[in-house]
C-alpha cells in the first residue's frame, strides 16, 4: 500500500511540474509572440518559401513586425502544410522543444529589430482583416521567408537540440561542492572576526595622556 502511495505521489508531482513548466513556457513566448497565429505554405522557390500567415487578435491593427515574427516562427518550429497544392515546408529545427531549450537565444532573436527581420519580407500588396467574432479579428498576409538562410544561421549558432539532464552523480557532486563552499565561507568569516578581535585587544592598553608625547615631565614653575 505504501509503495502504491509513493508511486502515485511521484506521478502527481511530475504532472504538476509539467503543467507549471508549460505555463512558464507560454508566458515567456508571449513576450515576443503576443498573438496566436496560423500558417500555410503558398509555395517555395530557391531556398525561400511563401508563408500565408493569419494572426488572430482582439486588435485589428497587428503590427507588420508581429506578422513577420509569426512567419519566421512557423518556418523554424512547425510543419507548414501547403494550401492549393503548394508544397509543405518542414521545420528548420528538428525538435520543437529547441525553442525552450535555447530560450535565451530566441528571446534575443525575436526582439524588436532582432535578427529574424533579416530572413522575412512581405510580398502581399496589402493586409486582409476579417472580423470573425465581436472581439476577434484575423489579420492575413503573405510573406517570403529565407528558409535556407535561417537553417544556416541556426546551424552556426550551434544550439542544443535536446535537453540533457545531469547524471545523478553530477547532481550529488554539485550538492557536495555547494555544502563545502558554505562551510568554507563560514570558516573564513569566523577567522576574519577573530582577527578583528585580536587587533582590537592589542590596541586597548592604557594610553598616554593627551598631548604628553615623549617629553619628560617639566618642573613646577617657581612662585
Amino acid at each position: 500500500m505504501k509503495r502504491i502511495f509513493t508511486i502515485s505521489l511521484a506521478l502527481f508531482l511530475a504532472v504538476s511540474l509539467c503543467f507549471a513548466g508549460g505555463k512558464k513556457k507560454e508566458k515567456i513566448v508571449k513576450e515576443y509572440l503576443p498573438y496566436t497565429y496560423e500558417a500555410a505554405s503558398a509555395g517555395a522557390d530557391a531556398g525561400n518559401c511563401l508563408i500565408a500567415v493569419k494572426s488572430i487578435s482582439k486588435d485589428p491593427k497587428v503590427s507588420y513586425d508581429d506578422t513577420k515574427r509569426h512567419a519566421v516562427h512557423a518556418v523554424l518550429f512547425k510543419t507548414v502544410e501547403g494550401e492549393n497544392g503548394a508544397t509543405s515546408v518542414s521545420p528548420v529545427c528538428p525538435n520543437p522543444d529547441m525553442e525552450w531549450i535555447n530560450i535565451d537565444f530566441f528571446k534575443d532573436f525575436f526582439e524588436d529589430d532582432g535578427e529574424y527581420l533579416k530572413y522575412v519580407t512581405i510580398v502581399s500588396k496589402g493586409v486582409e482583416v476579417q472580423q470573425v467574432k465581436n472581439n476577434e479579428f484575423d489579420i492575413c498576409m503573405t510573406l517570403s521567408v529565407d528558409r535556407e538562410g535561417l537553417a544556416k544561421a541556426i546551424k552556426e549558432a550551434q544550439l542544443k537540440e535536446e535537453y540533457v539532464a545531469p547524471a545523478p552523480e553530477e547532481v550529488e557532486l554539485d550538492k557536495k561542492a555547494a555544502k563545502q563552499a558554505k562551510k568554507d565561507a563560514k570558516k573564513a568569516a569566523k577567522e576574519e572576526e577573530n582577527r578583528i578581535v585580536i587587533r582590537g585587544t592589542q590596541g586597548s592598553g592604557p594610553q598616554p595622556p593627551q598631548g604628553s608625547g615623549s617629553q619628560p615631565p617639566q618642573p613646577p614653575v617657581a612662585q
